[in-house]
């Protein structure tokens, strides 16, 4: 099981057809996605006011070549 994160882009989606009436199960069978994956995406719209992913604790990976 691989746990990539969603992009903003489908996440948007998600949100979109959530605000259209669809139901959980619906978007997932269309997406290929779990409901509840669905359902969380959905209910952090509701809570944040955005799709974004919040900032992850722990050190940040090095970006340079230094020796």
């Amino acid at each position: 099981m691989s746990r990539k994160e969603i992009s903003v882009d489908l996440s948007n989606l998600i949100v979109k057809l959530s605000c259209e009436g669809k139901s959980y199960g619906f978007i997932a069978n269309l997406l290929g996605k779990s409901r509840t994956k669905i359902q969380t995406i959905v209910k952090n719209f509701e809570t944040n006011g955005n799709v974004l992913s919040k900032p992850r604790s722990g050190r940040p990976k090095v970006m340079s070549d230094a020796p």
